[in-house]
């Protein structure tokens, strides 16, 4: 279909933007939102695994954290490309470590707070 064409092609050009900046923070949150969308979890894990690795770096903190905001909706909508995973025990595990040291009360573990939808 179109759809998985459009997908498929987001891909590659991601895969493609990584090959030539391993650090492009950007290209990395998008491939992993790319990839929950379509069921990889364990990609998806990876590449937000690797966002979190590139947070100390002080060129890439305040990137790295405007993507995190949209993933734990801390000050917009949470992304609906990981509503799929936020159940999945290890992207909670991920949610977990992004939130620790943050001192954020609106840092969430997969937008639920005391086991409600936020």
């Amino acid at each position: 279909s179109l759809r998985e064409q459009y997908t498929t092609d987001a891909v590659i050009k991601l895969i493609t933007a990584l090959k030539a900046d391993p650090y492009n923070v950007t290209a990395t949150y998008h491939l992993a939102a790319t990839y929950a969308r379509i069921g990889r979890g364990q990609c998806s894990i990876n590449l937000l695994t690797r966002l979190l690795q590139m947070r100390p770096h002080p060129s890439k903190r305040g990137e790295v954290e405007a993507h995190l905001d949209r993933l734990l909706g801390r000050k917009s909508t949470l992304d609906p490309n990981f509503a799929d995973m936020r159940l999945d025990e290890r992207f909670r595990t991920l949610i977990k470590k992004m939130c620790d040291g943050t001192n954020d009360p609106n840092c969430v573990y997969g937008a639920q707070k005391n086991g409600r939808e936020r």
